[in-house]
């Protein structure tokens, strides 16, 4: 089903919705859509579990990594096609524009262009006894 055909305000509710659902315990990992943390609500929820990791990449890397935009709704004309070429790379930085203030409130930030080896070699170094720390701490 188009999780989409409600719109992106159902779409997000639902997402929240999900993060709130245990998931399998200690040591788990949720990976979430790139909008999905700009709920302020979903992020207070993923806070509420543990670290949140901001996978960072340029809008060159993760156009490259999602490919034609297939199936993603945020990267659709007006006419419900999927966007391609400038108008898709055009897309792609207005939405890294508006979630980015969301994405640096993480506990930590990767750069995510790197193999996925080196990243998450990177993320394990950085959690093991791992605190959040207190604002302007």
């Amino acid at each position: 089903p188009d999780l989409f055909a409600k719109g992106e305000r159902a779409f997000r509710s639902a997402a929240r919705r999900a993060l709130e659902e245990p998931v399998g315990g200690v040591g788990s990992i949720v990976s979430t859509g790139g909008g999905t943390l700009v709920d302020p609500e979903a992020f207070a929820v993923a806070r509420a579990a543990g670290p949140v990791v901001w996978l960072r990449a340029s809008v060159d890397t993760v156009l490259d990594r999602i490919g034609t935009g297939e199936g993603r709704p945020m990267l659709r004309g007006i006419w419900g096609r999927p966007l391609r070429g400038e108008k898709l790379r055009q897309r792609g930085m207005t939405l890294l524009a508006l979630r980015e203030p969301f994405y640096a409130q993480a506990d930590l930030a990767v750069d995510a262009s790197a193999p996925a080896e080196v990243v998450a070699r990177e993320i394990a170094e950085a959690l093991p006894g791992w605190q959040r720390q207190p604002p302007g701490g």
